[in-house]
């Protein structure tokens, strides 16, 4: 199987991700400790410096999340095909049963269907003493011989 060539996004997102991740990072740290003076008196045109890094840094910082996903994509779905063909290998005679146990209940419901479809089409119908089934237009029943 020849290997095929993941598109160029996803190499920027893996590089993007850790950048977004280190620049958010660093604005958080900056804004908490080295602008933060805890002397001054919670004023907006005093914490200018600290919001003005501690803002863009939270985006930043959760920006990176969705990029590491995304420029990880086709990793973690190769993970996730190896997990899901791992539990079914460990989990094989359990699934091959209940994978047995599902077409013999299929089976069964699709016998029962057919048989009800074809006496619905036949001309026949159900002894209303017995329950045999007998000619639509019988007088009498063939099993209890009673009159319809």
């Amino acid at each position: 199987m020849a290997k095929v060539e993941q598109p160029k996004v996803f190499l920027a997102l893996k590089i993007l991700s850790p950048i977004f991740f280190l620049v958010g990072l660093t604005l958080i740290i900056l804004a908490v400790t080295v602008l933060a003076d805890v002397t001054r008196v919670m004023d907006v045109e005093t914490r200018f410096p600290e919001m003005a890094c501690l803002t863009p840094g939270v985006f930043i910082l959760f920006l990176s999340i969705p990029c590491f996903v995304m420029g990880y994509a086709p990793k973690i779905n190769k993970i996730a095909i190896k997990t899901a063909k791992y539990v079914q290998q460990e989990n094989y005679d359990d699934l091959t049963d209940i994978a047995t146990t599902s077409a013999e209940i299929t089976k069964d419901a699709v016998t029962i269907t057919a048989k009800a479809i074809r006496d619905g089409v036949s001309d026949t119908k159900y002894c209303k003493h017995c329950g045999a089934l007998i000619d639509r237009d019988s007088k009498f029943c063939s099993e209890c011989g009673k009159e319809q």
